[in-house]
């Protein structure tokens, strides 16, 4: 029996019981702490998305539209003839109650991520398995942006290698940012989104932080609608994604 513990039953006597059980139990927890996890949070690498739109000038053609007479495939097509080549579509819709073409573009960019090759992924697990995923954040920063139009929000999904479309059933949706105006732009990591570790993204958020040997993708869409009489879509957009992880790591 351990000397500490002989002691304390010999003055048992003296000592209440439940200061006695308080000892003990110290004592053991003391003991036991060099084993289990121990927590570890992790910025990674930030990514840059840039999507730019060209730089048409003049105003979208106003054309006149109605539910039997819908001329605004045309009309979109002379809004996208300067977006195709950014990757950037354009569909013409009939906005019945203006009796109007408008234009909404829809534009993706991705970035591709291997976490065995991110530095600070690397150097903070030191090749060991991630036990577990306490949290996951992104950071989020918007340092330019000159584009001549609202942009609704910007979707946000997560999905594996080779993935460029959002609608791909393996694209799983995890979070949007707000509208921007034009012109708006936000301090670099000023806002952030956090990702629930129970939610379908958040899984796989932990699939890929605990097998960093897969690569996967970031994708960010934005779907903006310009009108009759609206700037002609053009300009930049940047947005900058910080990933931000707590993990436990074995001790």
């Amino acid at each position: 029996m351990n000397t500490n513990i002989t002691h304390l039953y010999k003055r048992s006597n003296k000592t209440p019981t439940w200061q006695l059980g308080l000892l003990a139990g110290l004592f053991v927890g003391a003991a036991s702490g060099g084993c289990g996890l121990f927590d570890i949070p992790i910025t990674l690498s930030t990514q840059e998305y840039k999507q730019n739109f060209g730089n048409s000038t003049g105003t979208v053609p106003s054309v006149s539209c109605t539910t039997q007479a819908d001329p605004c495939s045309q009309a979109a097509s002379q809004v996208g003839s300067a977006l195709a080549a950014n990757g950037a579509t354009v569909t013409g819709v009939c906005d019945t109650s203006a009796m109007k073409c408008t234009a909404k573009l829809d534009a993706t960019v991705s970035y591709s991520l291997s976490l065995a090759n991110d530095q600070s992924f690397a150097t903070s697990v030191a090749g060991k398995a991630v036990s577990v995923v306490h949290s996951i954040s992104l950071k989020y920063g918007v340092p330019k942006n000159t584009a001549t139009f609202n942009i609704p929000q910007l979707d946000l999904y997560i999905a594996p290698q080779g993935t460029t479309k959002i609608d791909d059933p393996k694209a799983v949706y995890v979070d949007k940012i707000p509208m921007l105006t034009k012109g708006q732009v936000i301090a670099d990591g000023a806002n952030s989104i956090t990702v629930d570790t129970a939610s379908k993204a958040g899984a796989q958020f932990i699939y890929y932080v605990q097998n960093p040997n897969q690569t996967f993708v970031l994708l960010v869409n934005a779907k903006p609608v310009v009108r009759a009489g609206d700037a002609m879509p053009a300009g930049e957009l940047w947005l900058r994604v910080t990933p931000v992880i707590t993990v436990g790591l074995p001790r």
